[in-house]
C-alpha cells in the first residue's frame, strides 16, 4: 500500500480515531476525534477555540493515532501514527462538510460553526497492521520530512551463520524459500549490513516491496561441519564426490569428465541416484 492508501483508509474506513495529545503536566490525554479528509498533504481533523484539545494542540503541536476497524481481534485491521499537527484556520472546512454531511446536523447554521477551526497532521509516521491476512501484514510508513521506522524483527545479513534457528520460532511461518539470501527480483543489491525482516518477506509475498527469503533447506544443514578447501576435487581423500548430474547421468567435459576420467570407468558404473530436496545429485564412488 502506498502512504496516501494508508491515509484514506484510516480516514474512510475507520474514520474515527483515538488521538494522543500531551497537556501542561507532560501527561497524555486521549479523545476519540473524527478524520474528515486525506490527502498526499496529510490527515485533516477540526475541533472548536475554547476547547481543551484545542490548547494543547496549539500548544504542544504533536499528536498520536490510533485506528481500529474489525468485528474481533483477528479480523482487525489498525493504523497508527505520531506527527506534527497545525492549524490552518478556516481552510478546507466547507469541502469537510461537504464530504461529511452528519456534521450539518452537529453544526447546522453558520454561526455555530465559527468557532471551528481545521488543523492538519502535516508530518508523522506510522504503522498498518493486519491480522485478518495470513501471514499477518505489517508495513511501516512516512510522510512529510518524517522518517519511516524500521520495525518487526530483523535477521542482520552479515551476521546470520545460517542455522535455520529463526525458521523454526517464527511464529507466522514468514520466512521460507529455497535458497539462502536469494534475492528476489526488483530489489537492490545485497550490501553488508543490510537487514532480512519477517515483515518484509510479508510484504513481498503479498506483491508489495520484493526482498529477500531464506532457505528451509539449512534446517537439514545444521549438524553438519562444513570446510572450504581450495585444489583438486580428483585427487581429495574422500568417501564419495558430489556432482550435479543430468537426467542421464553421463559424464561430460567438464567437472563430471574430470572425475571419470580420474577415476576410472567404473565410477561410472558406480554411480548412484540421489534425490536430495528435488534436485538430481550424482554420487561418484
Amino acid at each position: 500500500m502506498t502512504t496516501e492508501q494508508i491515509l484514506h483508509f484510516l480516514q474512510k474506513d475507520i474514520h474515527s480515531t483515538i488521538m494522543a495529545t500531551v497537556d501542561e503536566k507532560g501527561l497524555p490525554v486521549t479523545c476519540v476525534i473524527d478524520m474528515m479528509l486525506s490527502d498526499e498533504n496529510g490527515l485533516y481533523f477540526l475541533t472548536a477555540r475554547g476547547k481543551a484539545f484545542y490548547q494543547r494542540l496549539m500548544d504542544r503541536g504533536v499528536v498520536a493515532v490510533t485506528g481500529l476497524k474489525g468485528e474481533d481481534t483477528m479480523s482487525s485491521v489498525s493504523v497508527n501514527l505520531q506527527g506534527k499537527v497545525r492549524n490552518i484556520g478556516k481552510e478546507r472546512l466547507a469541502e469537510i462538510f461537504e464530504n461529511n454531511p452528519y456534521m450539518v446536523e452537529i453544526y447546522p447554521t453558520e454561526i455555530s460553526r465559527d468557532a471551528l477551526e481545521v488543523f492538519q497532521i502535516y508530518e508523522a509516521s506510522g504503522e498498518i497492521f493486519d491480522l485478518s491476512q495470513k501471514p499477518i501484514f505489517r508495513q511501516s510508513f512516512s510522510y512529510g520530512h518524517a522518517q519511516a521506522k524500521d520495525t518487526g524483527y530483523r535477521i542482520l545479513t552479515d551476521q546470520c551463520i545460517g542455522c535455520g534457528k529463526c525458521v523454526d520460532v517464527c511464529p507466522q511461518n514468514c520466512i521460507t524459500g529455497r535458497q539462502l539470501f536469494q534475492r528476489m527480483p526488483g530489489t537492490g543489491s545485497n550490501k553488508a549490513g543490510s537487514v532480512i525482516s519477517c515483515r518484509d518477506w510479508i510484504r513481498s509475498k503479498r506483491s508489495m516491496s520484493c526482498c529477500w527469503k531464506i532457505s528451509l533447506s539449512i534446517r537439514r544443514m545444521r549438524r553438519l561441519s562444513l570446510r572450504i578447501r581450495q585444489g583438486d576435487i580428483t585427487r581429495l581423500d574422500a568417501d564419495a564426490i558430489v556432482n550435479a548430474a543430468n537426467s542421464q547421468m553421463l559424464g561430460c567435459i567438464c567437472r563430471g569428465g574430470c572425475c571419470h576420467h580420474r577415476r576410472g570407468i567404473g565410477t561410472f558404473h558406480g554411480s548412484r541416484i540421489h534425490l536430495l530436496r528435488g534436485a538430481l545429485q550424482q554420487v561418484l564412488l
